[in-house]
């Protein structure tokens, strides 16, 4: 009995990030595999989505890794906060997101957006940061069923995010008269 509880706590620390406290991405796409390829979801509308901070390495170099780490739990927490309960959230490693949500009838891709975006705005004015947190996302929509090929998905959603990567934000001051 000692032997299996300790083996249940490894598993879930083998399938979690220390940092954000959310999925790795051993964890994100085993808790993922399970939730699309499950009988009772096959042909319900979901969403996969690649979400990358933008400008960790400037925020880490000018106001150090406590800074970084801070930033990585604020992506971590805004993509929980925008996304419903029974949505997954992994970090698959340095500045790389990744997320997974059923689409309900009121929940598109531009929504999704939208919200990370308002969510993003209301938590940068808050934090007394000099600088701004912000990622860009892609979104690919698919059906659940046994066939889906999560690498696929992952590749479109991939796709979408370096065509939103074109609009990022150029400062990461918020006081623009400081230099970079």
């Amino acid at each position: 009995e000692v032997i299996k509880e300790k083996n249940e706590i490894l598993d879930e620390i083998s399938k979690s990030d220390e940092l954000t406290q959310i999925y790795n991405r051993r964890g994100f796409q085993t808790m993922v595999q399970r939730k699309i390829s499950h009988a009772a979801n096959k042909g319900k509308k979901a969403f996969v989505m690649y979400a990358d901070m933008n400008n960790l390495k400037i925020i880490n170099d000018r106001f150090g890794h406590e800074e970084g780490d801070y930033s990585l739990k604020l992506i971590a927490d805004i993509l929980k906060e925008a996304l419903d309960k029974d949505s997954i959230v992994g970090r698959f490693g340095g500045d790389e997101f990744v997320a997974f949500t059923y689409a309900a009838d009121d929940i598109t891709a531009r929504s999704i957006r939208k919200d990370i975006t308002e969510i993003t705005r209301r938590k940068n004015e808050g934090n007394g940061k000099p600088y701004y947190v912000s990622m860009s996302v892609g979104i690919c929509e698919f059906e659940c069923g046994r066939d889906v090929d999560m690498d696929d998905l992952m590749d479109k959603a991939d796709v979408d995010l370096y065509n939103e990567k074109k609009h990022k934000r150029s400062n990461v001051l918020k006081n623009e008269n400081e230099a970079i």
